[in-house]
Formats: structure tokens, sequence, C-alpha cells
């Protein structure tokens, strides 16, 4: 597993008051992998999605984000 992603996962590894989760990117040929990862640590669905142009052109390809929501 590559480290960046891995930190990722560790960031909401032992949460346990995250709501939601969603999980951006830009062209990543490695999201299905990473939402996978991801997966037994979430209450809910996740949701996927592109990153736009802006930010695209900025972070470049294959950039993915993890991004969540806790109680308050």
């Amino acid at each position: 597993m590559h480290l960046a992603l891995a930190f990722l996962v560790d960031k909401i590894r032992d949460r346990s008051d995250i709501v939601r989760v969603a999980v951006a990117h830009a062209d990543c040929s490695d999201v299905d992998a990473f939402v996978d990862m991801v997966r037994p640590f979430v209450p809910r669905d996740i949701l996927v999605g592109d990153i736009g142009a802006v930010i695209g052109t900025h972070a470049g390809r294959g950039t993915i984000a993890l991004v969540f929501q806790t109680r308050d």
C-alpha cells in the first residue's frame, strides 16, 4: 500500500465519531482500491466524486482526497 494512502486510512481508523465520508480524485487509478481500504472504518456509504478542473490543475492527475464529517 502506498504510504500516503495508508496515512489517510490511519486518519479514520480509530475514530468512532465519523458520520459521513467522501473520496474525491483527479483521474486516480487507485481510487477503487482506496475506497475498499476505507470502507471497513465508516458507518455508511462512501461518496466518490471527481476533483474539479481548478483544483485538479494545481494538484495534478492522480490526486486523491479523503473528506469526513464527525458528530458535534
